[in-house]
């Protein structure tokens, strides 16, 4: 920790808190890997084809999109500054997640895979999980 915060920390009375960088860091490099991952197995080729009926094709998107969400939630989390529940930065970034999956299931057009608006639908829902998700160790309890 810099003097200067140490020092910023005692005037204040506050406690200073240092985070390991290494947290950080592992948390960026999940959330970076699972937003790759999302983007490849959206318009590669179809890694599950054919799973089942409809719901059951549908749970490979519910998944995929929560655990990015939720992994770009909490690497971003502000948590360690004080603010808890929802801040209107992680809106935006739930709402461009659903922006994502809709240009990608467009995209899937262009790669010769059927693309479905129900995909989008499911692709929403995960990222409402995600979030929802994101927001436990705001409010205390932390796994992360």
């Amino acid at each position: 920790m810099s003097t200067a915060r140490s020092d910023e920390a005692s005037a204040t009375g506050a406690k200073a808190r240092q985070y390991p960088v290494r947290s950080t860091a592992l948390k960026w490099l999940v959330a970076g890997v699972m937003f790759v991952g999302v983007i490849v197995l959206s318009l590669g080729p179809d890694p599950i084809p054919d799973v089942g009926p409809a719901p059951v094709d549908r749970l490979p998107h519910v998944i995929g999109y929560m655990a990015l969400t939720a992994s770009l939630l909490v690497a971003r989390s502000r948590a360690r500054r004080g603010i808890s529940g929802a801040t209107r930065g992680d809106a935006l970034i739930a709402m461009a997640i659903v922006g994502l999956g809709a240009i990608l299931e467009g995209g899937q057009a262009a790669v010769h895979r059927d693309a479905d608006l129900w995909d989008v639908l499911a692709d929403g829902i995960g990222v409402a999980i995600g979030a929802s998700l994101a927001l436990i160790p705001r409010r205390g309890w932390s796994p992360w």
